[in-house]
């Protein structure tokens, strides 16, 4: 399991997007709305760590929780930096070798040219999901050599540009 909490509060509490989907998060100031994410995240987390550790479904494998991705944007950077700070104290003390934290923001940091617009490239994904399924898997389970390849030309964040898929921004508004 892959758990990752924080971005619609962030966009909800601290942005204040019109387009969240939690009217009452709008509605409240930034304090009120931040500690409904504590809670409703402390309240999510107890029954994750049910699940994940123990006997629970997926002890086995376990799960990860990821703090919120790496972004260029200064003043989304210090909003996540708050919103991920929130995170790391409610995972404090429950993670384990079944329940994991993932840092998604320091990871996309260590590739910041692979984020665009708060997105990872398929680079970048490829890199965090590896280090999430090598926590999740048995190492004499692992693969021997490299089932990724690249075909064609390789495009990467620094390559990503609306202009290079004229009909995608569009498609994103319908």
């Amino acid at each position: 399991v892959v758990v990752q909490v924080g971005a619609w509060y962030n966009v909800c509490a601290v942005t204040k997007e019109e387009y969240c989907p939690r009217e009452e998060l709008l509605e409240m100031d930034m304090d009120a709305a931040i500690d409904v994410f504590k809670n409703e995240m402390d309240e999510a987390f107890a029954k994750l760590e049910a699940f994940c550790t123990g006997s629970g479904r997926a002890a086995t494998l376990g799960c990860n929780v990821q703090t919120i991705s790496w972004t260029h944007s200064v003043g989304d950077q210090e909003n996540f930096k708050l919103m991920n700070t929130y995170i790391r104290e409610v995972m404090d003390g429950r993670e384990s070798e079944s329940f994991r934290l993932v840092d998604f923001f320091n990871l996309g940091a260590g590739m910041p040219e692979e984020v665009v617009n708060g997105h990872g490239s398929q680079m970048l994904n490829l890199w965090v999901w590896q280090v999430m399924l090598g926590a999740m898997c048995p190492a004499e389970l692992a693969s021997e050599g490299s089932y990724v390849t690249w075909v064609g030309d390789l495009c990467s964040g620094t390559d990503a540009d609306f202009t290079n898929c004229p009909g995608y921004y569009p498609a994103c508004l319908d």
